[in-house]
C-alpha cells in the first residue's frame, strides 16, 4: 500500500471536488507496504499531511485510518472476497478532514505511520496552482 494523495489542492478543488480529481494527477510515493503486513493491525495506522503555505509547513490533515472504510470492506464492494488485488492494481482508500479548510499551498507532505512495526511511509510534492478560467 503506497502513500498517495487523492486529488490536487488548488482553487479548482474549492469549486468542484469531482473536477479536481479528474484534472489533477494522483501523486504516489515510491515505497509500499504489503497489505498482508498491516491488515491485522490496520486500525492502528496513522495518517498525516502537511501543507507549506507562505513558506511555513502547517498540519493539514491528521488522524487514524479508522475514519476510512476498512480495506476488506472496500474490496468486497469491488466484488472481491479476498484482501488481494491483481498485480499492477491499486486502490485508494479515502482521506481525512482538512484542518483549517481547503486552501492552496506550495508543497504537500504526507505520512502514513505504522506504530506496531515502528515504520512510516512519506512522500512530498510541489503544487502549481492554476488560474481559474471562466
Amino acid at each position: 500500500m503506497p502513500v498517495a494523495r487523492l486529488c490536487c489542492r488548488s482553487r479548482k478543488r474549492i469549486r468542484s471536488v469531482a473536477h479536481s480529481k479528474q484534472v489533477c494527477a494522483k501523486p504516489v510515493g515510491r515505497q509500499i507496504w504489503w497489505l498482508a503486513d498491516v491488515i491485522d493491525h490496520w486500525d492502528k495506522l496513522q495518517m498525516a499531511s502537511f501543507a507549506t503555505i507562505d513558506g511555513k509547513e502547517v498540519p493539514y490533515q491528521q488522524g487514524g485510518v479508522t475514519g476510512l472504510l476498512h480495506p476488506e470492506d472496500l474490496l468486497r464492494r469491488f466484488g472481491l472476497e479476498t484482501t488481494e488485488l491483481a498485480p499492477g492494481q491499486a486502490m485508494l482508500c479515502g482521506t481525512l478532514p482538512v484542518i483549517g479548510g481547503v486552501r492552496p499551498a506550495e508543497t504537500f507532505r504526507m505520512v502514513l505511520t505504522d506504530p506496531v512495526r515502528g515504520r512510516s511511509l512519506e512522500h512530498a510534492y510541489n503544487v502549481e496552482t492554476l488560474s481559474v478560467i471562466k
